[in-house]
């Protein structure tokens, strides 16, 4: 997201709301500030927040007190908490961009937050039909049929991971772990629903896989462009 704010969107200064409670965000907020401000963004402002907040006012006026106002607002939290936080910013008045990670994926949040608009978050798949991979709205439309309404794009990125299991079982012709393991890290680029995906022995993630940057607008979320990373974020190992 911080890529997609510098380079697309013309945004270069941030106000960016954690909730602490979990480490999962905590490293979230880190990767979008350490991002942004690699791209030259400046972070103005940061905060705070817990699910079971009923009000942010402080963080609010915090918010209010940074002038210029930031252009951009990064998002970290539980949408639980986060959906009640966007609501009373925005009836505060900040109406600039809100981006977030996939946490944001789906609909049951968004009661909360009724017809927001100008937020984005990056994601692997759309659950909307119209991901621009046709075999993407094919599954989510089969599933859809049978369990309902997706909560999220879990199904897809789900579904990926026994499409790679099956895949590294068949090349090595076995179930064995160790193996397996062997096998994924070794296979090369894999095809898979959610999009080419490549490990290594010392990496199980594949950083520079191409993601979805997704768009609310008066409540309704939409795909609207394709990302994908020049050079993978830093890692520790």
């Amino acid at each position: 997201m911080a890529e997609f704010a510098i380079k697309v969107k013309h945004l270069r200064t941030a106000w960016t709301l954690t909730d602490p409670d979990l480490l999962y965000y905590k490293e979230v907020n880190t990767g979008f500030e350490t991002r942004f401000k690699s791209l030259g963004g400046k972070v103005v402002g940061t905060d705070t927040f817990h699910t079971n907040d009923a009000s942010i006012a402080t963080q609010i006026n915090h918010l209010r007190g940074i002038n210029p106002a930031p252009q951009l607002l990064f998002i970290a939290g539980f949408p639980t908490g986060g959906s009640a936080a966007i609501r009373q910013i925005r009836a505060a008045g900040f109406a600039g961009p809100m981006m977030s990670s996939n946490t944001y994926d789906g609909d049951y949040w968004k009661k909360a937050a009724k017809d927001l608009s100008n937020f984005y978050y990056a994601n692997y798949a759309s659950i909307y039909g119209d991901d621009p991979n046709s075999a993407v709205n094919a599954f989510v439309k089969k599933d859809k049929a049978k369990y309902g309404v997706p909560a999220n794009s879990n199904l897809v990125t789900g579904y990926s991971v026994v499409q790679a299991f099956a895949l590294a079982a068949t090349k090595c012709k076995c179930l064995d772990g160790k193996t397996l393991a062997h096998t994924l890290d070794t296979i090369g680029t894999m095809k898979l629903l959610v999009g080419p995906t490549k490990f290594s022995s010392t990496l199980h993630i594949d950083l520079l896989r191409r993601q979805e940057i997704m768009q609310i607008t008066n409540g309704k979320t939409h795909f609207l462009q394709y990302w994908t990373l020049k050079t993978p974020p830093p890692v520790k190992f």
